[in-house]
């Protein structure tokens, strides 16, 4: 990641390991999508391919199949849960609670593209939220009060 090895660990950070896709789930939040399944979950390529001429244009598809699962789309979440300085597999798994918070390298994205046919919807602004850590106060699901974390 950037800052590593010139002695300030104030700015170093991690390529993102793996992501899970979620498709039209409005009201997500980080304590839901631990517990539900996402359509789709990628391990990214790990930051030494930036050294390959294979990889020299700068960019890498990760073609999402089935392609039936992301038609119609209107809503999109990438959740990146882990990045190459955490152990392998555990930001994936669904228990973090173990991890010590303390010795989390920020995760670093630099680029996210999406490909795909568009359609005839008229388009709105986005709604982008960047979090480094979720807090669960900003994150409240109607109805949860009466049906559990999940709500209704």
């Amino acid at each position: 990641g950037r800052g590593a090895g010139n002695g300030n660990d104030d700015d170093v950070t991690a390529a993102p390991r793996t992501v899970r896709i979620y498709v039209n789930r409005p009201n997500l939040d980080f304590e839901t999508v631990r517990d539900l399944k996402p359509e789709a979950t990628l391990t990214l390529m790990p930051p030494s391919h930036q050294w390959s001429n294979e990889f020299a244009s700068g960019s890498i598809d990760y073609p999402l199949r089935p392609a039936g699962r992301f038609q119609n789309v209107s809503e999109i979440a990438l959740y990146f849960c882990d990045n190459y300085n955490m152990p392998d597999g555990y930001g994936a798994s669904n228990d973090m609670e173990d991890y010590d918070e303390g010795d989390v390298v920020p995760t670093e994205i630099s680029y996210v593209g999406f490909k795909g046919k568009g359609t005839n919807t008229k388009r709105k602004a986005v709604k982008a939220v960047y979090e480094t850590m979720g807090m669960k106060k900003d994150h409240q699901v109607p109805g949860a009060e009466y049906f559990g974390k999940e709500g209704i």
